[in-house]
């Protein structure tokens, strides 16, 4: 093992050191609550443990990096970082449900949280404030990234990468702090704007901090077993679409937006690929809705239009009486194919993102125009970007096609495996799609009784889907090319 090595074994735990400090603090913010619900006190030092014990581990591992300041990542040593960090976050934030629930419970209910699915398995109603609000936080951290948070206390060279690997490719501002610290504004405002527009509705505090946070988020958890639809409330279901809304946008686009280039909005390709998007799909699921579900025109369009919106942006927050398995085979396909597509790139949206799609389709069209071109001609084609007309290269394409076709064959590989459970192909791609797509809807598989199995499934895919597949790819390579060479150095 040469120095690069230790040097880049120091390098991963000092920063894995920094993200556990992070985590810690993460941990010990639901206490706060006890300020409103003392009569909980029982449960903070489920809290105290993962907290202060990841703090202190991670003060040890951030000795290997403490005072250097021209620290730079090597290849694929950021996607290492960010995919361990993730799994950290994950089991160490599951520690206080380990106390009332199963490990494979508790780590499913932290993952749902994290990966912004929101997914659970508990009873709602009868869960602690504290650890309702422990998952709000984790929704708040997962939807606008672990990294970028971190990033905010970082400098650029530390944390340019991380970041990337996370699945962003913004960049608002020239300096990477003041565009992180812009984009944290920017989600806090739609946040806090929501808590207000909430209670002004009718709801509680606490009701409106965890239904504001998790729809900008894109999370969709509810602390009610109705979802959105416990409230009957068509203003509180309006407010409800724009949070999505906000949080699908790519935060570059919405930027650009707050400061007043609304041309530049509307002409952005993902902007008119969404429009188009829901402007088929509503009336169509509308139409479905009225003919099989028992609804007026007007409450077929006004669930059509929510639960359209709720599984494209990846939200999952619902309205419906009806479970969606008792949904008509056409319109549990058109969920499907909404919650596959997902929301805007560098978003708080999950999905294959509707940039990849548009391209695609284009790349398509490209592709048949290009056969009718004299071979001695070289065709260039573009796509519209949110300040300029971008030229879309060979490699960009074939990237495009090559992750789309990746995330599919995923989720075959994942349907099957839950298959073997008993569970019919369809509810297992529904749910598979789900799982990775961060979206939240169910055809009930998963619940209390689950198996293990069928649990950890869906853990693995709400983690893939949240790191689009290929980090953790790398991670895994790269991890395994270490160990590989450890075990060398030590035979030799």
């Amino acid at each position: 093992m040469n120095k690069k090595s230790l040097e880049g074994y120091k390098i991963i735990f000092g920063y894995l050191g920094i993200f556990l400090i992070f985590t810690g603090v993460i941990n010990l913010i639901p206490l706060l609550m006890l300020i409103f619900f003392p009569e909980e006190y029982t449960q903070a030092w489920h809290f105290l443990i993962p907290g202060i014990g990841s703090i202190g581990l991670g003060l040890l591992l951030y000795q290997f990096i403490k005072g250097k300041t021209n620290i730079t990542t090597l290849k694929n040593q950021d996607a290492i970082i960010v995919t361990i960090s993730w799994i950290l976050c994950m089991f160490i934030s599951a520690i206080p449900y380990t106390f009332e629930y199963s490990f494979s419970q508790s780590v499913f209910e932290t993952t749902s949280a994290l990966s912004t699915t929101g997914f659970s398995i508990l009873n709602l109603e009868s869960l602690s404030k504290i650890l309702t609000f422990h998952r709000v936080i984790l929704s708040f951290v997962g939807g606008i990234g672990v990294m970028l948070i971190m990033l905010v206390f970082l400098r650029d060279k530390r944390g340019m990468r991380l970041y990337s690997s996370e699945g962003h490719n913004d960049k608002l501002l020239p300096n990477l702090i003041n565009s992180s610290k812009a984009i944290l504004k920017i989600y806090c405002g739609y946040i806090i704007g929501g808590i207000i527009l909430y209670i002004i509705l009718g709801m509680n505090w606490f009701d409106s901090i965890c239904h504001s946070v998790n729809a900008v988020a894109t999370s969709g958890f509810s602390n009610k077993v109705g979802s959105i639809g416990y409230y009957d409330n068509i203003g509180i279901e309006i407010v409800t679409i724009i949070l999505m809304l906000l949080g699908s946008i790519n935060f570059l686009v919405q930027f650009l937006l707050i400061k007043g280039k609304w041309k530049n909005f509307f002409k952005y390709c993902e902007t008119k690929a969404m429009t188009v998007i829901y402007a088929i799909f509503i009336p169509i699921i509308a139409f479905l809705l009225f003919k099989t579900a028992d609804l007026s025109l007007s409450q077929s369009f006004r669930s059509a239009a929510f639960h359209t919106i709720s599984a494209m942006t990846s939200t999952g927050f619902s309205i419906m009486n009806t479970n969606i398995p008792a949904l008509s085979g056409s319109i549990i396909l058109l969920l499907i194919i909404l919650m596959l597509i997902g929301g805007g790139a560098s978003s708080t949206s999950g999905g294959i993102k509707v940039y990849r799609i548009h391209l695609m389709i284009k790349d398509f069209f490209w592709n048949i125009k290009d056969k009718f071109i004299s071979k001695n001609v070289v065709s260039l084609h573009f796509v519209q970007k949110a300040e300029e007309t971008v030229a879309v290269d060979n490699e960009e394409r074939d990237s495009v096609k090559f992750f789309i076709l990746l995330y599919l064959f995923v989720a075959i590989v994942l349907t099957l495996l839950l298959s073997l459970y008993g569970y019919d192909v369809l509810s297992c791609l529904f749910d598979v799609i789900s799982s990775m797509g961060n979206i939240g809807f169910s055809m009930g598989i998963f619940n209390p009784l689950s198996p293990n199995g069928v649990l950890w499934i869906s853990t693995i895919a709400m983690l893939l889907g949240r790191l689009e597949i290929i980090v953790v790819m790398m991670a895994i390579v790269q991890i395994g090319k270490k160990i590989k060479d450890t075990i060398q150095y030590k035979k030799n």
